[in-house]
């Protein structure tokens, strides 16, 4: 599956990022006090933005290796470690120690906990200091078996056989059961929503207890066929051309290897499109990518020329695939061509105007959705909640609409922000984001009252027992 969060928390992106959100105040409690401090200390806001951009998106966007700390995360007193096995399902199977680090942040006793399973697939949470969550919520971040702090011993030699979503999900079932949780909320992004399927699915047949309800952000409905995945950001991508001009449209339809653009080729504005896609609009500002590419344009200001360029050289140092992390890129490319998708590829390039993979095929040797993940085949019956954008290119909005009209045996509430991309959780919703958590919380899922107190457009589907769709 293509996917920028594996990148996102690159520090050249985070400063960048700061760079261009910085007018905006996405910090939306503290507002006022950021307009203020930008007219005055431009420079400490900026490092003010660095902290926030960093907490604001970890619920999605959540790399724990690119971020330094102090502390190794790893060792922190509130990680918890069990035994768990490589083979759950075979007898005297190699094991290793799978951990999960544990925010106590609410006083309240038996408050609930959020267990948080990260996207990728391949992605790690562990850094994270659970600022990102309410204060009521006790929060339990996962890194999958392989990665971050749950590497294998050194005496064990990985595999593709060590890798899949059966066995992801026994190691965190694992931990339910070892942290003895009853009152929890799985919340899974992107490709963790998919393994919080999963998870939730085995806890109702018993080997857990059940979660009160399911969070869900950026949805995986089931298995894409070959050429979806991409098909998804080009329809994406249709929509932003049209807000070009066609002066802009003309130097990038032209676009080749042998011809160059500000002396940067397909490869690179390939880049910068598909991974700016993934932020749809942002509130106040627009849609960043537009606001880029018209740098491009010949009546187009130093200002928007300089920004430009700043983002594409920013895209242009991200590495289509991370060099050396051989686990990773078994893990991700196993549980992708095996069971979500066989769209693997080398990287991305503008060709003719339209995105299209290049390179070598990601899936030799693997044999294609041979387990193929579809929600329809795991039922379940705790209350879903789903956040999506429907401008999201990485996870359309079919899928998120197939897993919700799929689980007609729970509550559901579908929620849809109009041209949110695929972070819209963090992005468009953070004024009532609080409140919705809040709901899910006390199970009182008064879902439609919580977003009345975010200004983003959005739209809300409510799905009752037994029934497909209720508007």
């Amino acid at each position: 599956m293509y996917n920028i969060q594996e990148y996102f928390l690159n520090i050249e992106i985070i400063d960048f990022a700061c760079y261009y959100v910085i007018n905006w105040g996405v910090m939306m409690r503290l507002k006022i006090l950021i307009y203020q401090v930008i007219q005055m200390f431009n420079y400490l806001t900026r490092i003010l933005c660095y902290f926030f951009i960093i907490s604001y998106f970890l619920s999605t966007i959540s790399n724990a290796h690119e971020i330094s700390s102090e502390e190794d995360p790893c060792k922190n007193k509130s990680v918890r470690r069990f035994t768990a096995p490589i083979f759950p399902e075979k007898t005297n199977s190699p094991s290793f120690s799978f951990a999960v680090k544990i925010h106590q942040r609410s006083t309240v006793p038996n408050a609930p906990t959020v267990v948080l399973i990260p996207g990728g697939p391949g992605e790690t949470s562990m850094d994270s200091d659970g600022s990102e969550f309410p204060s009521f919520l006790n929060v339990v971040y996962t890194d999958p078996r392989g990665l971050g702090c749950n590497k294998f011993p050194s005496n064990l030699t990985p595999n593709s056989d060590f890798f899949s979503t059966s066995q992801l999900a026994s190691d965190i079932l694992l931990a339910i059961r070892g942290l003895g949780l009853k009152n929890y909320i799985l919340y899974g992004v992107s490709y963790g929503t998919s393994l919080a399927t999963t998870v939730a699915y085995r806890a109702e047949m018993g080997e857990a207890p059940v979660p009160s309800a399911i969070v869900l952000s950026g949805t995986i409905g089931k298995a894409s066929r070959i050429g979806e995945d991409l098909k998804g950001f080009n329809v994406q991508w249709d929509k932003i051309r049209s807000n070009l001009s066609p002066d802009i449209l003309s130097k990038l339809d032209t676009l080749n290897e042998a011809n160059t653009l500000l002396d940067y080729g397909s490869k690179d504005w390939g880049k910068l499109i598909f991974y700016g896609l993934y932020t749809g609009n942002i509130p106040g500002q627009g849609i960043p990518l537009v606001n880029w590419l018209r740098g491009l344009s010949d009546s187009a200001t130093e200002k928007e020329y300089t920004q430009l360029k700043s983002a594409i050289a920013m895209f242009k140092k991200i590495s289509d695939k991370k060099d050396g992390d051989l686990i990773r890129s078994m893990l991700h490319d196993k549980i992708s061509c095996t069971e979500l998708s066989p769209d693997v590829s080398d990287g991305i390039e503008l060709v003719g105007g339209q995105l299209a993979g290049y390179g070598s095929n990601g899936c030799p040797g693997y044999s294609i959705l041979s387990s193929p993940f579809d929600s329809a085949k795991l039922p379940l019956h705790s209350t879903i909640i789903y956040i999506e954008g429907d401008s999201d290119p990485a996870t359309p909005i079919w899928q998120s609409l197939y897993h919700f009209n799929s689980e007609s045996q729970s509550n559901r509430f579908f929620i849809s922000i109009k041209e949110g991309g695929h972070f819209s959780w963090n992005i468009n919703l953070a004024e009532c984001k609080e409140e919705i958590w809040r709901e899910v919380a006390q199970q009182t899922f008064r879902i439609p009252e919580a977003l009345k107190k975010c200004s983003a457009p959005v739209n809300i589907k409510i799905g009752s027992l037994n029934t497909k769709e209720n508007n």
